[in-house]
């Protein structure tokens, strides 16, 4: 998503680019000296697939000469899009303001590094069904119940929050849903996958954070989903900074 947002940035006032040419707008000096920030050829190449993806871009194919990427039609709208889901590097971006190209730049330093600390190898890219291979669910695991536990309350403040579904009654009958249905997966099932966690427990948590911020639920859920990364990390999935 970090490589997602330069390719978006790098679009925003060209005609057309290609990859070289977008890779040029990221290089500087640092104290250690010549800095390449999108380093990674395959991260590069995947984040063009999810700039295209939510439409930010297009891609001219030609028959020789590499492909070219421009600034969609809709560009400006499916920014507008990816501003609305709190939890990405494009929120931040546009928070960060006049100091926004900074901000991403460090962030591209730091998910170098990372890609390098993880060992992570362009192979990792080539197993599309790992959101859904299953993640065991042992209920004498300690963190697991500690993130059982706190979900629980969550759903026990939403439900006494007569405020909220007043004012927000879709947004809270979405969140309690989705909540209620992955705790009742986590205290009963023998295993679950990381796409599900993510939709219904990480995105609704993000929700009410969002939404709460310091309040009384927002504390909880930050809490919950706290746990449910300690939890996550201790099964051994590692991919979790961005949550």
């Amino acid at each position: 998503m970090y490589y997602a947002l330069a390719v978006a940035i790098a679009v925003r006032r060209k005609e057309a680019s290609t990859q070289w040419a977008i890779r040029e707008q990221f290089v500087g000096d640092q104290d250690s000296g010549f800095h390449q920030y999108l380093e990674n050829d395959v991260l590069l190449d995947r984040g063009i697939e999810i700039a295209r993806y939510f439409g930010l871009i297009t891609i001219k194919k030609d028959k020789f000469g590499p492909d070219l990427i421009r600034k969609s039609e809709s560009y400006w709208d499916a920014w507008k899009k990816m501003l609305v889901d709190f939890d990405e590097p494009f929120n931040n971006y546009e928070l960060a303001t006049d100091s926004a190209n900074d901000w991403l730049l460090s962030a591209l330093v730091s998910v170098n590094d990372q890609y390098r600390d993880l060992k992570i190898t362009a192979s990792d890219f080539e197993k599309p069904n790992v959101d859904w291979e299953p993640i065991t669910l042992d209920r004498k695991d300690e963190k697991l119940i500690a993130a059982t536990e706190a979900l629980e309350k969550t759903l026990e403040d939403l439900r006494s929050d007569n405020g909220y579904g007043i004012v927000h009654s879709e947004e809270k009958n979405f969140v309690f849903d989705k909540l209620t249905s992955v705790t009742k997966r986590l205290k009963e099932d023998t295993q679950i996958s990381w796409m599900y966690l993510r939709e219904f427990a990480f995105k609704p948590l993000v929700i009410l954070i969002k939404r709460f911020g310091k309040a009384a639920i927002g504390v909880v859920s930050e809490a919950a989903k706290t746990a449910l990364k300690e939890w996550l990390k201790k099964k051994g999935i590692t991919f979790l900074d961005g949550l």
